[in-house]
């Protein structure tokens, strides 16, 4: 599987995951400092838009790694997302002191080596 393929589906997995959780367990956002009523207002806003949205790009990224005259178009998208995502909590790290917890650590190093990955696909341009 070209690089660009499996980055698109890597995304789409990695999204989807993260998006099902937040939909049926947005409380669990408790573990990196966000306090949340699991059946409140704040629930609600947390499955709708963030569980959404991850759900949306994963279906995005899963459509377009099966459409060869997508995937250049998706991998943009995905360097533009992840990057945005990557260089924001690098920012917010230091704004904090880098005080967080493993969790946030990891997410970090998972959206930066995919962010690399999705990169490095764009860069050469494999787009079968």
């Amino acid at each position: 599987m070209k690089r660009s393929k499996l980055a698109l589906n890597l995304a789409a997995i990695a999204f989807a995951a993260f998006g099902l959780i937040l939909f049926i367990a947005p409380g669990i956002l408790k573990s990196v400092g966000i306090g949340i009523i699991d059946n409140g207002p704040g629930a609600v806003e947390l499955r709708a838009f963030y569980g959404g949205i991850q759900l949306g790009l994963a279906a995005f990224f899963a459509l377009a790694a099966r459409r060869p005259e997508w995937i250049k178009t998706a991998l943009m998208g995905l360097v533009l997302v992840l990057g945005g995502v990557v260089l924001i909590r690098g920012f917010a790290l230091l704004i904090a002191g880098f005080q967080a917890n493993l969790l946030i650590y990891l997410s970090w190093l998972g959206e930066t080596a995919l962010f690399v990955y999705a990169l490095l696909a764009l860069a050469r341009n494999e787009n079968e």
